[in-house]
């Protein structure tokens, strides 16, 4: 009969053993990225920020990813929209970004990280970044036809070498890991992560951009609706910083680890 070994890391469905040891590094080798960071006001962002930690600014970043190169997926590559606000973690005196949520647009991913990293990892349809002669630059996200995301930009001058350094470097992430029960209210698993990754930005440059969101009807995305009238309607009151950039990003898996909680 089938038994578990303690020592070792399991993903659905477990009876067909452990997962593979020696896998390959998380390194996204070539990757795209156009992002949008936004003032709002700390009441819309507080209550979304669990009270674990303390929310450094009240600012969002949406940001696109287009990566190929992926080392752990065999070369191949997707898509990514992440929704990130700057936090302050108490219980350890750490500095980072609080993921709301990670769109992406394949299934192994999404997977790997929400079963074994607990990052909020969600599906949809997302664009790779057009850019028409190396000025015009968009993407969209949709489901199911239905468009709830657009980001639109013109690029402009490129950033010098300081400029990018800041740019790269060690980053934290931080998540909210939590599973239901089954067939029953309240939550099995429920816990902050901490999800360490590094960027190396080769080219950096400014863009003149917006971003849209269009509320879907429970109806149009019955399991995401919610999510994406939420961040539709965060006050937008100006616009702070928008990139897009080429560089390449580092997971840091091994030191992705659960984090105290008061509850």
């Amino acid at each position: 009969m089938f038994k578990f070994d303690r020592e070792k890391r399991y993903m659905m469905p477990p009876h067909f053993g452990p997962m593979p040891e020696g896998t390959e590094p998380a390194c996204y080798r070539d990757c795209q990225s156009f992002s949008l960071v936004f003032e709002s006001t700390i009441d819309a962002l507080e209550q979304y920020i669990p009270e674990d930690f303390e929310l450094s600014r009240p600012e969002v970043e949406i940001r696109h990813f287009q990566c190929q190169a992926v080392d752990w997926m065999g070369g191949d590559g997707y898509n990514m929209l992440a929704v990130n606000v700057p936090v302050h973690f108490k219980a350890e005196n750490l500095d980072g970004i609080y993921n709301l949520v990670l769109w992406e647009n394949a299934t192994e991913p999404i997977l790997i990280g929400r079963e074994t990293n607990g990052v909020p990892k969600i599906f949809a349809d997302i664009t790779d970044l057009s850019i028409y002669q190396n000025r015009i630059i968009r993407a969209a996200v949709s489901h199911r036809g239905l468009t709830f995301l657009t980001m639109n930009g013109e690029i402009g001058r490129r950033l010098t070498d300081e400029d990018r350094n800041q740019h790269s470097g060690m980053q934290n992430m931080f998540a909210w890991r939590c599973f239901p029960n089954i067939g029953r209210p309240g939550l099995a698993i429920s816990h902050p992560v901490l999800f360490p990754l590094e960027q190396q930005v080769f080219e950096l440059y400014e863009v003149d951009s917006n971003v849209q969101w269009t509320a879907l009807r429970k109806i149009e995305h019955p399991t995401q609706y919610h999510i994406i009238t939420a961040l539709s309607e965060l006050p937008f009151l100006r616009t702070i910083a928008s990139y897009y950039m080429k560089m390449q990003v580092q997971l840091h898996v091994e030191l992705c680890r659960e984090l105290p909680t008061k509850r």
